[in-house]
């Protein structure tokens, strides 16, 4: 999936991805060294290389972070968000089931946090993708 222009800007194609488990999902702590978001409480995700399907960065990319395998996923919303180098068009994936346990690899730290508390979360997409996945799938 290539990068795009739209209103002179470069949009750029990420994947984020939501594991799931007792109605709290996971959370990172952003690394200090990271260009954006440094020290910032997010979901994870990374970028879509060109020529590479969403569901191929996901694998990818949750492999590459977390050190897992994605079993159970489905394709829950997009977003776009805008930075001061661009925007990006976040496509989030809620993940229910995996192998392997998550490791920090690119995050300064993992935790779990209750699907109520999303305020926790430093970005307004990440908040807004909880958000519709509770309006989807209401905690009882």
């Amino acid at each position: 999936m290539p990068t795009r222009k739209i209103e002179d800007k470069e949009l750029l194609n990420c994947v984020a991805f939501i594991l799931t488990k007792q109605k709290a999902f996971l959370a990172e702590k952003r690394a200090e060294n990271k260009i954006l978001g440094a020290g910032f409480i997010t979901i994870p995700g990374g970028h879509i290389n060109k020529n590479e399907t969403m569901e191929q960065a996901l694998i990818r990319e949750i492999t590459e972070e977390l050190c897992i395998i994605p079993k159970k996923y489905e394709f829950l919303c997009k977003k776009i968000s805008e930075h001061q180098t661009g925007k990006r068009l976040v496509h989030y994936f809620i993940v229910k089931e995996w192998k392997g346990q998550p490791e920090p690899k690119e995050a300064e730290e993992l935790f779990w946090i209750k699907l109520a508390e999303n305020k926790k979360l430093n970005l307004e997409i990440d908040r807004e993708a909880i958000q519709e996945y509770l309006e989807q799938k209401p905690i009882t």
